[in-house]
């Protein structure tokens, strides 16, 4: 009996056997193979799903990544932008000081 559980048997039955208990034995094993491929399908499954949502996964982080740095050219642009239209508006700001000291002084004289 040890050897043949060695062997990779999981059951035994003894000479005589029960028809009954041969059928009952016979139906739990045939179950239980139903199961464990069951199983396996489902874990087959799991895998492929497993690995659409790693591929997605690196996809969504690879835009991320990409979007990012679109962001992050943006905002430099827009800094360069609020620069030039400070530079402006300080210019602007001078000539019309410039403009209403000429005004005054124009005035006054």
């Amino acid at each position: 009996m040890f050897k043949g559980y060695q062997a990779g048997a999981v059951d035994f039955i003894r000479k005589p056997f029960n028809p009954e208990i041969l059928r009952s034995k016979v139906a739990v094993f045939a179950e239980l193979h139903k199961k464990n491929q069951l199983l396996r399908r489902q874990e087959e499954k799991l895998q492929r799903t497993n690995a659409d949502l790693v591929k997605l996964n690196q996809e969504l982080e690879q835009r991320v990544f990409n979007r990012t740095i679109e962001l992050e050219n943006l905002n430099h642009e827009l800094k360069v932008l609020n620069l030039s239209k400070d530079k402006f508006c300080r210019s602007y700001l001078m000539i019309c000081v410039t403009r209403l000291r000429l005004y005054w002084l124009h005035r006054v004289n």
